[in-house]
Order: structure tokens, then sequence, then C-alpha cells
């Protein structure tokens, strides 16, 4: 699972490698200590991969997606395209893995870099839970159909959309915010299960 974080939270160093890139507020961040490489082979996607050592002022670049790019890779970097597993042993080691179409980057690093950005746990009553994942999931016109089959009524809906608000996870307009898109990705409910 990830997390969303405004880019300009990240280390300096690594908003600066994203930002040339992928010049947008938000970015995906996995956390875990390891990451494996994916292959991608198709000419439509390229994947690249970037491993940044900021205690060691090093980094490394792999560029996959094209058969091109492969022949000219060395050994270490041949190794590293073909789905190997890389320890993200400190806090020091960021991951970024660039992909074309559709146009991403996903920010991998150690917990330990990351946990001061993340939002402590909120208790939310399932109704909440069940509107984060509403309004994560469908258009604006379509959410007050699908609150009515989970036996939200508007009055109710309206409720929580205001408690959601002063939690901090919804915009006066009705928007996540990015703890609210964090905290609704934890939750999926289905209709019928109710």
């Amino acid at each position: 699972m990830y997390t969303i974080i405004k880019t300009s939270e990240l280390p300096l160093a690594v908003r600066a490698a994203v930002q040339s890139v992928y010049n947008f507020r938000e970015v995906k961040v996995q956390v875990g200590t390891e990451f494996t490489v994916g292959t991608s082979w198709h000419d439509c996607n390229r994947t690249d991969v970037t491993v940044l050592d900021l205690a060691n002022d090093k980094t490394q670049t792999v560029q996959g997606g094209y058969y091109n790019s492969y022949v000219n890779m060395s050994r270490d970097e041949r190794a590293l395209y073909h789905g190997v597993k890389v320890p993200i042993t400190t806090p020091d080691i960021w991951i970024l893995e660039f992909n074309t179409y559709p146009k991403s980057v996903t920010v991998y690093c150690h917990p330990d870099c990351i946990a001061k950005l993340l939002p402590a746990e909120l208790p939310l009553t399932r109704n909440q839970q069940i509107v984060l994942y509403i309004t994560r999931s469908l258009i604006s016109s379509a959410r007050a159909e699908e609150a009515r089959r989970f036996k939200i009524g508007k009055q109710e809906l309206e409720t929580i959309k205001s408690q959601l608000q002063i939690l901090g996870l919804m915009t006066k307009a009705g928007s996540l915010t990015i703890a609210g898109k964090n905290e609704a990705m934890k939750h999926n409910f289905n209709y019928w299960e109710v």
C-alpha cells in the first residue's frame, strides 16, 4: 500500500530528482525495507529506476523499456533490471521508479524516512470510513446515491462530511485532502456487504 505526500515534503535531493521528470504537487510513496525492480519490455511504457544514496551522494539510474537500452547496460544494471530485490537498509536510500505511460513516479523509502510525515491514526466510525471510500471511488454526482445504498441518508451524509472537514480529511468543496486520500485508501466497501 502506498501513501500520498506533497512533493515539497521530500528531501531536497529527492525532490529535485522527482521534479526533473514528474513536476506534480503530490507523489506516491511506498514504505518498506526492500524494492523489487519490475520489468517492462514493451515500447509504449518505459520504466526508469533511480537509486539515490543521500549519505554518500551517489545516484544510479537504470533505464528500461527498450531493447536498445538493455543491450547497452552494464552487467550490474542488467542484474538490477531483471526483477532483483534491492534492500533499503538505511533511511539514506531512496528509490524512484518513473513510468512514461501512464506518466507516474513512485518513491520507495525506508519506514524511518516517512514516519514523521504520516498522520496519526484517527478513530473513525464505520459510516465515516464509508463516506471516505465513496468520495475516493465515485464522481460527485453518484456519491449520494451510493451513500443511500449503505443506508446513509442525505442529512447524515452532510453531518459526516462536516465531521470529516473538522478532522482535516475533506475540504469544504467535498473533495479529499491528502490525509483524506491516504485514509480512504485503507478502506474498501461493497454495498452488498451491508
